[in-house]
């Protein structure tokens, strides 16, 4: 009998562990942080979702996807803010997936800092992403995608960005066929991490190391599975982009 209630907590132990186990597989790579930088954009839509990044007291860098159908509202420190204008990047006619949204009205918010050239002559080896998205994946990595799955509280994680994105479109042609031609003339930044990757409703915040963005989040690899792949980046240093956003931002 003794050794009987042995074996059945030995059984019982074994249970428990691999419960926690399993727990642990849920979570993309994150953790609770604050960045006061940090935009959350919100639409009606329970699904729609999404960040962005001040980069000066009256300016906000996001994803062109992110502020296009219906009424997006913006919230700064928790408090909802007025947009007044917005400004998208065009390249030979083509739309890339860059956007700037003006606050009708300038605020003491901190806020993260443009790369110079300096900065650009060498892409850091790390990147901090940060995000509302959802968070949760089942086994197998299967991402939970609805609004119970997100995260309440700001997650932030580490990737690790690559020299260039070949990984990255050979995952999309695998995965997202048409999403290949479409951002073919885009000029991106790619990173990939494990445990760490974006989601969906982390599209336009910003990739951020030492306090300089040097990224908006714009796509994952897989829209069903994380972790299969490197996620993809519009790249703030191409010197297109960042003629464009001081140019803007600086203007009258």
């Amino acid at each position: 009998m003794a050794a009987m209630t042995c074996l059945l907590l030995l059984l019982w132990a074994g249970v428990t562990v691999s419960t926690v186990v399993d727990l642990q597989k849920r979570i993309i790579g994150g953790h609770d942080c604050s960045r006061g930088y940090h935009v959350k954009l919100h639409r009606a839509d329970p699904d729609s979702i999404c960040g962005g990044s001040l980069i000066n007291n009256q300016w906000i860098l996001t994803a062109k996807h992110c502020w296009t159908g219906g009424t997006w509202k913006a919230y700064l420190g928790g408090n909802e803010v007025q947009i007044s204008t917005s400004k998208k990047y065009t390249e030979d006619e083509k739309d890339h997936d860059i956007i700037l949204l003006k606050l009708s009205a300038t605020t003491t918010t901190p806020h993260v800092n443009l790369p110079g050239p300096d900065n650009c002559k060498k892409t850091p080896e790390k990147v901090e992403v940060a995000g509302y998205g959802a968070k949760d994946t089942a086994t197998g990595n299967e991402r939970l995608l609805g609004p119970e799955h997100r995260s309440t509280t700001l997650q932030c994680g580490e990737m690790k960005t690559l020299v260039d994105c070949e990984t990255y479109q050979g995952r999309l042609s695998q995965n997202k066929p048409g999403a290949v031609e479409h951002m073919k003339h885009e000029h991106l930044l790619c990173a990939e991490s494990k445990p760490v990757d974006i989601s969906k409703g982390d599209s336009g915040g910003g990739a951020v190391h030492d306090g300089i963005i040097y990224g908006v989040i714009v796509n994952s690899s897989d829209d069903e599975y994380a972790l299969k792949g490197p996620a993809a980046f519009m790249d703030v240093c191409n010197k297109k982009y960042r003629d464009w956003i001081q140019e803007t931002i600086n203007g009258p």
